[in-house]
């Protein structure tokens, strides 16, 4: 094959061409995968470019090379003859006569190679002068050597070298008539593309220059040389840097402190502060996994190490700062559930709690300290992942816990075991994993458990109004917290897949209401609402953080997340609702109210006011030290009295509504009384009121009397003892053909007519005398006891009993 057309150029003497054809050419031969193709290709450049050294030899007179042209032209044949007739025959006999001539041949008149001129030169041509041409070349390699070292000694000296003068020097090295050889060239590449990677980043200044000369840039299926690999490792950093500097990169604020210097240390602890500030210099550092070293060349050697100090220590974060507010609310919730201490320890306890709510902070970095003491040394498996079984501990014992002060302190030593495990073996989450799982969560249902359970929250008793919030602020630190690891947990389920978290929340929030009424717990489905939210927005982010496939199971956590925050939504309407309907306090019972607590400043004085004024809150201090102790603490908020006054009256409320269904029989069946004879003023009024709820009726529509003994009735029922679930078991109720005999004597009804009466179906006025028969029946039955034990089943299908206050 044609040497020419394996360089794929026309024959030429210009070494320049030669040289670059054959570069071409080599990107697409690789030595490995076609070593002939290669050896081909390497014989054919080394015989072009001695044909281009020696090209002087071959080339002929100017004149004689127009003759030939001029010849060729004006000849028949096809072909053009360098050398006349007698030339040629002189060339091929250069004896005359046939015999054979044991003279050797005259020497060719145009030999490739010679030292001296032979008989037949032109005048004035002369033989190359090869010897010339060596010393040239050794000079030229010589001077090779000589800005390589230049070179080396620039990149690799004590000093920083010149940029200008780096690429002054690298532009001559190129420049250099030696550097046509190939081996030459190959050889020169080597050594700088090792000296460029072992001096980064002081060579930056020529990568691109000598990656454009050397053709590193190109796209090759393979690198061999792992400097040449470093040297291109590079510009992926450098692509990287530019990254980083970007607006809207998260890691901008990190590069930027890195790449500064580090200037006062109280502004730059300030800037510590901002929210992934942290996490993102310790990604940059490589902590959260591998990432290009070259980046370290970027930065300041005085931010990275103070940055490393920073980081190689505890110290205080912004997420440490919001345990106060947590500590302030835990507080609240504990001192609704406990009540304030005796009035000769107040002081010194508001001191206490004071510097407990302002230490508070000092609780994250302690366990930071643990967590960093813990890093240091090995832990078996169980100890160091078993924390995941701390909340679900804290979640079943919230379920069953009753309304007792020692079952809310339990649960309070066993949350604070469960967290202390967790913030050490499991540490904390970067600022940028808890927004992807506030946002991969049921977040407005979590915030509602706050924000809406300050709202229906009054529908709880103290005691799991308490566990509530407790069970909250433990959900608030997982989600924070190490709810990866909590994912890698799930992974390891076989089979396990993201939809599976679906009949896993339903569970939870079937065994929470299953709890609540069976329990009896006030508001129970709030109370299983609220814990369903919590613990189905922590399964539901770690399930996308594991893993999720397929648009089913996205579609089936979306439906998941909309159906926690409806059911939370609906349990706190319908919580709230059950307390309106039990009770509509007079107007003027807020007015005397209000009125007391204007009337002085003092709280001891507010209290005696408000006990004169209003006799039933004589009647509950006396009759229920506990609900008195709430409506103390009501009093000292300091609130405002119109706020105090609400909150006050909503304490009355909820333990009357609470105490109804279990108080003793005298009080129940004056209770009865007074609702008969309150729809019998109501009936004279119309239908539509008597039927109307009790929450919608206008208090005014009644008379003053009967306001006033409902009003009594209300702080006696709130006061009075409950009954034991012993006492209601034993209880007797009327059989029940003997009660529907009792409730439709007088009507003219059957018991059929009388439920569908009852149930409004034959209009409102039907429905108002058949509820004004029931309650006559139960109120004017010649059995205490029984009409008493009827009611509660009639009236209360699904009694409380709270545990008995104490006294």
């Amino acid at each position: 094959m044609n040497i020419w057309t394996v360089l794929g150029i026309a024959a030429t003497d210009d070494r320049a061409a030669i040289r670059r054809a054959y570069a071409k050419t080599l990107r697409t031969t690789n030595p490995e995968d076609d070593p002939e193709g290669f050896k081909t290709l390497r014989s054919a450049y080394e015989m072009a470019l001695n044909y281009a050294d020696n090209a002087a030899a071959w080339a002929v007179e100017d004149d004689e090379e127009d003759a030939y042209e001029e010849d060729g032209e004006d000849g028949d044949a096809g072909v053009t003859l360098r050398f006349s007739e007698a030339e040629f025959f002189e060339m091929i006999a250069p004896g005359e006569g046939d015999g054979e001539d044991d003279t050797p041949d005259a020497p060719p008149s145009h030999p490739r190679f010679r030292t001296s001129p032979v008989a037949g030169d032109p005048p004035g041509e002369s033989a190359p002068d090869l010897a010339g041409v060596f010393a040239e070349r050794e000079a030229e390699v010589a001077q090779v050597r000589a800005l390589l070292a230049t070179l080396e000694r620039s990149l690799r000296g004590p000093w920083d070298g010149d940029e200008t003068m780096l690429r002054k020097t690298f532009a001559a090295l190129l420049a250099t008539p030696a550097m046509d050889g190939i081996t030459l060239r190959a050889d020169v590449e080597r050594a700088v593309a090792e000296m460029l990677a072992d001096t980064i980043p002081r060579s930056d200044a020529i990568l691109v220059e000598a990656a454009t000369a050397f053709g590193w840039t190109d796209e090759r299926l393979n690198i061999a040389s792992p400097s040449v690999a470093a040297v291109l490792a590079r510009f992926d950093e450098w692509r990287l840097a530019e990254t980083l500097a970007r607006n809207g990169n998260p890691l901008r604020p990190a590069w930027r402190s890195l790449t500064r210097p580090a200037g006062a240390y109280w502004s730059w602890r300030l800037a510590a502060f901002r929210p992934g500030l942290e996490s993102g210099v310790a990604t940059l550092f490589g902590a959260r996994g591998p990432i290009a070293p070259g980046l370290a060349y970027s930065f300041k050697a005085d931010s990275v190490a103070r940055w490393q100090r920073f980081l190689g220590r505890p110290h205080w974060t912004l997420g440490m700062l919001a345990a106060m507010p947590m500590a302030m609310l835990l507080y609240f919730a504990f001192n609704d559930a406990f009540g304030d201490p005796v009035p000769a320890i107040r002081p010194w306890a508001d001191w206490a709690i004071t510097l407990a709510i302002v230490l508070s902070p000092c609780v994250p970095f302690a366990a930071r300290w643990l967590r960093h003491r813990w890093l240091q040394a090995p832990h078996p498996d169980w100890l160091a992942e078993g924390w995941v079984v701390g909340p679900a501990v804290v979640l079943v014992t919230a379920m069953l816990l009753p309304e007792s002060q020692a079952a809310l302190l339990g649960l309070a030593l066993l949350t604070a075991l469960a967290w202390a495990w967790m913030a050490v073996a499991g540490g904390t989450a970067t600022i940028e994993a808890v927004r992807a799982r506030l946002k991969a969560s049921a977040s407005p249902g979590l915030l509602g458990v706050v924000f809406g359970g300050g709202w229906a929250g009054t529908a709880l008793d103290p005691i799991h109004r308490t566990a509530l919030v407790l069970v909250f602020a433990f959900g608030a630190t997982i989600m924070v917290g190490p709810l990866t690891q909590a994912a890698a947990l799930l992974e390891r389920v076989p089979r396990w897949r993201a939809g599976f978290a679906v009949p896993l929340v339903v569970a939870i929030g079937g065994l929470a209401y299953g709890a609540a009424l069976l329990l009896g717990i006030r508001g129970g489905a709030f109370y299983a609402a609220a814990l369903t939210v919590i613990a189905g927005s922590l399964i539901v982010a770690a399930a996308q953080i594991a893993g999720v496939h397929g648009n089913r199971e996205h579609l089936a956590l979306r439906v998941l997340k909309m159906v926690l925050v409806a059911a939370f939504v609906f349990a706190a309407i319908v919580s709230v609702g059950e307390v309106d309907e039990n009770w509509a306090p007079d107007p003027s019972l807020r007015t005397k109210t209000e009125t007391a607590l204007e009337s002085h400043s003092a709280q001891a004085a507010k209290l005696r006011a408000l006990r004169e004024a209003v006799p039933g809150f004589d009647v509950i201090a006396r009759g229920n030290p506990r609900l008195w102790q709430q409506i103390t603490q009501a009093v000292d908020g300091q609130i405002g009295a119109a706020a105090t006054a609400t909150r006050i009256i909503d304490l009355v409320g909820a333990a009357y509504a609470n105490n109804v269904p279990v108080a003793p029989d005298t009080p129940l069946l004056e209770e009865i009384e007074i609702r008969r004879l309150r729809l019998l003023a109501l009936r004279d009024v119309s239908g539509e009121a008597c039927a109307k709820a009790r929450t919608a009726v206008d208090e005014k529509a009644l008379p003053r009397a009967l306001r006033d003994r409902q009003t009594a009735q209300t702080f006696a029922i709130a006061a009075a003892p409950v009954l034991s679930a012993a006492e209601l078991a034993a209880a007797r109720p009327y059989p029940p053909v003997t009660f529907n005999a009792m409730v439709t004597h007088g009507t003219g009804l059957d018991v059929a007519g009388f439920m569908r009466a009852a149930d409004g179906r034959a209009g409102k006025p039907a429905q108002c005398n058949a509820r004004i028969a029931l309650l006559a029946a139960l109120s004017h039955a010649p059995d205490r006891a029984r009409a008493a034990a009827t009611a509660r089943i009639v009236l209360f299908p699904a009694p409380e009993t709270p545990a008995t206050p104490s006294r």
